[in-house]
């Protein structure tokens, strides 16, 4: 993702992949190669996991859904820090070719940018 900063120079925001993982409720929210359990939240709120493969042990619950206001209920503002949008890499954007392409609003597959309004 391309966007521009207050300061008018065009930043690449490149993000973490997702988790392939899914289960009956849904996909994995974790950054893709994460090592702890599959998880996501569902509409209803509850918390969905399943223990990640590497992590299971003889006779361990392999996966679950806890309601809000279970004990053992994890609040999504725990799991923020986890959400693979979270984890991102910046640079600025120094190639004149590149600078070129998105002043003039040309995006390649997969690219999306977000600019500033030029009232005009």
């Amino acid at each position: 993702m391309y966007f521009q900063g207050k300061d008018e120079n065009w930043i690449k925001r490149t993000f973490g992949e997702q988790c392939k993982h899914e289960d009956l409720f849904g996909r994995c929210q974790g950054l893709k190669g994460h090592t702890d359990d599959h998880w996501h939240y569902s509409p209803d709120g509850h918390y969905n996991y399943a223990v990640n493969k590497e992590n299971l042990r003889d006779f361990d619950v392999a996966a679950g859904s806890i309601p809000p206001g279970h004990k053992d209920y994890v609040h999504p503002k725990d799991m923020a820090s986890k959400v693979y949008r979270n984890h991102f890499n910046d640079e600025i954007v120094t190639d004149p070719e590149v600078l070129n392409r998105l002043e003039n609003g040309e995006l390649e597959d997969g690219e999306s940018m977000t600019r500033s309004v030029k009232i005009e």
